[in-house]
């Protein structure tokens, strides 16, 4: 398979980068509350039982509808990087009975916001700024392939972009090339954010001051089996369009992939 491996190798050494350099640059709005982390690296964590108290009565309240049979409730202080500690509440919680194949578990975190107040993950907000990342990818992508110029990924596998016909990429060729490359990715984020297939998770409010409760009763929606089941076939599909993107539909005689046969485009060594 011409430069196959190389170019997987590629690609994903440039992924990285550019996903390094936007989360460094969205630490002020991460930690500022205005949007939810790219990418984190857990540097530490020490969390115990969450101690008796008004918080922990507020949950045994909010749960005690839900007729579990068990829960087991913890605060943890996160360290991450680059963006600093935060506190947040872990719960699991079960119920049923193991002997009979039916206990159902439900784990979630609720994050403490500056304010005091509770907030479960907010999925809409994530698949937003994974949409903003990969338009941004795109875009470093499409720099690097103009012009005869190589990104750091492929400079290191030693390959580079042309036409056809041998020739150098234009800019608008170039960002033909690598929108369709990166297309099953953005589709994906943004059918979560346009047409959310699981109403109850994204549907969750993103304004700050949430109840404790409130964000408990929120946070148990999302483990819901029929809630949860769209989204899980939502990604299988998904990952099938990127087996057959990058790999199913290599041709092994002229050494290209489907969206480099519909751009006019292929990946040589210099």
């Amino acid at each position: 398979m011409r430069h196959f491996w190389r170019r997987f190798l590629a690609f994903w050494i440039d992924y990285f980068i550019v996903l390094f350099l936007c989360s460094a640059a969205s630490v002020p709005l991460v930690k500022a509350g205005l949007m939810p982390p790219l990418m984190t690296v857990n540097q530490s964590s020490a969390c115990e039982t969450l101690k008796a108290g008004p918080i922990r009565d507020r949950l045994m309240s909010a749960f005690a509808r839900h007729y579990y049979d068990s829960l087991i409730l913890a605060d943890c202080e996160i360290g991450t990087w680059p963006y600093g500690s935060k506190r947040q509440i872990v719960a699991l919680a079960s119920r049923g009975s193991r002997e009979n194949g039916t206990e159902s578990r439900l784990t979630f975190v609720l994050t403490r916001q500056p304010d005091g107040s509770f907030r479960p993950a907010d999925t809409l907000s994530q698949n937003a700024s994974l949409a903003v990342f990969y338009v941004i990818l795109i875009g470093y992508l499409a720099v690097f392939s103009a012009g005869g110029r190589r990104s750091p990924g492929k400079r290191v596998m030693k390959l580079r972009v042309e036409t056809v016909g041998a020739e150098p990429l234009s800019a608008p060729l170039a960002l033909r090339r690598e929108a369709l490359k990166i297309a099953p990715f953005l589709a994906a984020t943004l059918a979560a954010v346009l047409v959310p297939l699981t109403p109850l998770v994204h549907r969750l409010p993103s304004e700050p001051g949430i109840g404790l409760a409130e964000a408990v009763n929120r946070a148990y929606a999302l483990g819901e089996w029929y809630v949860m089941l769209p989204g899980v076939l939502a990604g299988l599909l998904f990952l099938a369009v990127l087996f057959h993107w990058f790999f199913a539909s290599f041709d092994h005689d002229t050494g290209q992939l489907d969206y480099e046969t519909f751009s006019g485009t292929r990946v040589v060594t210099p």
